[in-house]
């Protein structure tokens, strides 16, 4: 009994150690995931990893990295069994010119207030980034990492959500001037009515929200795969060479409306259209569509230029066709296409507002010879 007894153990030991061999076999063909390969799986535009901050433990961190086509932000967390996962929280693009963003991310019931940006510098040169918030009560430094392509990227962590983040300042420490002088001018509710330059422009008001560009309910700068999603396959995709701005775009055809898409580079070298591609400019050529949030409250292709003038207190502006974009309105009109001599008329109606990324965004109304709206024009007057 005694040896039989012995011989229960040591079989029962050896199925022990043999399972737990076998997990750790296991273990190590399913925990492949870093959090590089995490994030990767997500956007395969990833380059590098810019900053990480641990949210509670060493397990769940906000990832801030770069991309091909911009700069993005995911929240990651480290399963002991699997290894990473990553949700993709938040993403700027290049084609959106310099810009800062505020975002809430959400994990495990946890809110992380981040507000993180990139704006071009100097050859060889860095700088001290300083958030202020005045509603806040908050100044303070950035974390910031200089790139390769002559890009400061920057990101801070706040202790608490803002308390208005229309509110936030982007500055040098050394010098204290904006990095981001035409997003503050838009978000600056005391900008003075006498600035010239900014008048001449016409970007200096804020007159409508990111929201009120939506189309049918439907947001107007989705994703490619967002729009496949809304509006399903193109009618026709035009490839636009030499735009007045970097990138390559494509113009994505559909009954009485056409998208406008910055494309990725793939390792080949070859410009291609990703699901997470963004629309950067739209343009309505028929009456299918209409503008039919609160604020525009319908205005379509046929609406009359005294009825959008009398109910906005509008001016019509003359448009230059030279090559010249010396407005926000005419660098709507013109830009990421190269297209325009086939709808070059003379006048249009312009109304400033602001992307959900901070970007200004402008809408412009053509208007033809017998004062009605042929063509209307959303885009990013100061990308580029």
């Amino acid at each position: 009994m005694h040896m039989r007894k012995d011989e229960n153990v040591n079989l029962i030991v050896k199925i022990l150690i043999m399972g737990v061999v076998f997990l750790i076999i296991v273990r190590g063909w399913v925990y492949t995931n870093t959090i590089q390969e995490a994030v990767k799986k997500q956007d395969d535009l990833f380059i590098m990893n810019l900053m990480t901050y641990q949210i509670r433990s060493g397990k769940e961190k906000i990832y801030i990295y770069e991309a091909e086509d911009g700069m993005g932000m995911m929240v990651a967390n480290l399963n002991s069994f699997s290894g990473w996962n990553a949700k993709l929280v938040d993403k700027l693009y290049y084609s959106e010119g310099e810009v800062w963003k505020y975002v809430e991310a959400e994990n495990k019931g946890d809110v992380i207030p981040v507000i993180y940006g990139f704006f071009n510098k100097n050859s060889g040169e860095s700088y001290a980034v300083i958030v202020e918030n005045e509603a806040d009560n908050l100044n303070e430094q950035a974390q910031s990492f200089v790139g390769y392509d002559n890009k400061q990227y920057w990101y801070l962590h706040l202790n608490n959500s803002s308390l208005d983040s229309s509110a936030f300042g982007i500055y040098d420490f050394d010098t204290g001037e904006s990095f981001y002088e035409a997003e503050q001018v838009l978000l600056n509710s005391d900008i003075e009515e006498d600035d010239k330059s900014l008048n001449e422009l016409g970007c200096n008001v804020k007159e409508f929200d990111y929201n009120d560009s939506f189309i049918e309910g439907m947001e107007s700068f989705p994703t490619y795969g967002d729009l496949m999603k809304n509006f399903g396959e193109p009618i026709e995709v035009k490839d636009m060479t030499n735009v007045f701005i970097y990138g390559n775009f494509y113009v994505l055809v559909y009954d009485n409306i056409e998208f406008v898409i910055q494309c990725s580079r793939s390792e080949e070298g070859e410009f291609i259209i990703r699901d997470n591609d963004r629309v950067c400019r739209v343009d309505i050529t028929g009456d299918k569509y209409i503008l039919d949030s609160s604020y525009f409250g319908g205005i379509g292709i046929g609406s009359t230029a005294n009825e959008i003038i009398e109910s906005f207190d509008k001016d019509i502006r003359k448009i230059n066709h030279s090559g010249v974009d010396d407005t926000c309105l005419e660098r709507v009109v013109v830009r990421c296409r190269n297209d325009v001599d086939k709808y070059n008329y003379e006048r249009g109606i312009y109304f400033s507002g602001v992307m959900d990324t901070g970007l200004a965004l402008g809408i412009v109304f053509l208007i033809d010879e017998n004062d009605k709206v042929v063509r209307i024009i959303m885009g990013w007057p100061t990308a580029g």
